[in-house]
């Protein structure tokens, strides 16, 4: 009885390993039309320099560099990004945006209800600060969301290069037929 079951265990395991392997393997890979940067100190390239792989050799990648192709051995390569593509900031925007909009209404709440924490010599009063809480938080909670949203749009339309880091003892290039 249970035998089966860890049967089943076990090949389910090992079906849900199978897809993780398989992009461990992708991790290096390098194919044509590929935006990379690199550094390639021997070769003059100190910084990171940006350019679009137009062929794969076994030991080469073969480079758009302003207009011209240009042969780039691996042998020369101290650091190899691979781009993933671009991603918005909407979420970083959306967090400053909260913040600064909750900071700005608090500053609105306060200049509304200047009083503070007046004395309350008997009990009567209290309903009036549990209101007047109640109408300053909901100042608060209404800027940090019109904050967050604003923040959201903005960031939404800022845009940034994601880049992978390849290790050089697992680049994988994907040869590619000449043109």
């Amino acid at each position: 009885m249970i035998a089966p079951r860890i049967a089943t265990l076990l090949a389910l395991g090992l079906n849900l390993a199978a897809p993780c392997a398989a992009l461990a393997q992708e991790e290096g890979r390098i194919a044509a039309g590929d935006q990379v940067r690199f550094t390639a100190p021997s070769l003059g390239a100190t910084r990171l320099t940006t350019c679009t792989v137009l062929e794969t050799k076994p030991d080469t990648l073969v480079v758009d560099h302003h207009g011209q192709a240009v042969p780039l051995p691996l042998a020369a390569v101290t650091r190899l990004d691979v781009s993933r593509g671009q991603k918005s900031r909407s979420g970083t925007g959306a967090l400053i945006g909260l913040v600064g909009g909750a900071a700005l209404s608090i500053g609105i709440a306060t200049a509304l209800h200047p009083g503070g924490t007046r004395p309350c010599p008997n009990l009567g009063c209290l309903g009036d600060i549990q209101e007047e809480a109640a109408e300053g938080l909901a100042i608060v909670v209404v800027g940090a969301l019109a904050g967050a949203g604003i923040g959201a749009a903005i960031g939404s339309a800022i845009k940034v290069e994601q880049w992978r880091y390849v290790p050089l003892d697992k680049v994988r290039l994907a040869l590619s037929p000449r043109r």
